[in-house]
């Protein structure tokens, strides 16, 4: 696993309750660097690797909270297609086969938001 994710990095960030996440992709998968992040999930699929995370807003970073609690979440990967296969997941189509379209709608549109990392400036 740590070989796939290696050299990922931020690519976006979305809003979602860490119960649904839970629902959709089961327990965290990754580890911890037990001081900025507090879970994580990584994927890959057709080569592209993927990863949820929170950072700097859990309990190992504040001191308080309770993981449960967090709903902002930071996608990594080794470019802009990590955010495409998230979103792909969670849509079910885990046939995902790496397109950059962007014209579906997000699961529960009126809670969830995605925002994309800006990385030329």
């Amino acid at each position: 696993m740590s070989n796939l994710i290696n050299g990922t990095s931020y690519q976006g960030e979305f809003c979602f309750p860490y119960s649904w996440l839970i629902d959709f992709f089961g327990e965290p998968n990754g580890e911890s660097d037990g001081y900025k992040t507090d879970v994580e999930w990584w994927f890959e699929c057709n080569g592209i690797v993927a990863t949820i995370y929170n950072w700097k807003d859990g309990p190992n970073y504040t001191g308080s909270g309770r993981i449960e609690d967090l709903t902002e979440w930071h996608i990594g990967g080794h470019d802009k297609r990590a955010i495409e296969l998230i979103r792909a997941l969670m849509k079910g189509e885990h046939d995902y086969n790496g397109s950059d379209d962007w014209g579906y709608d997000t699961p529960e549109p009126d809670v969830v938001y995605w925002r994309s990392a800006d990385l030329s400036e």
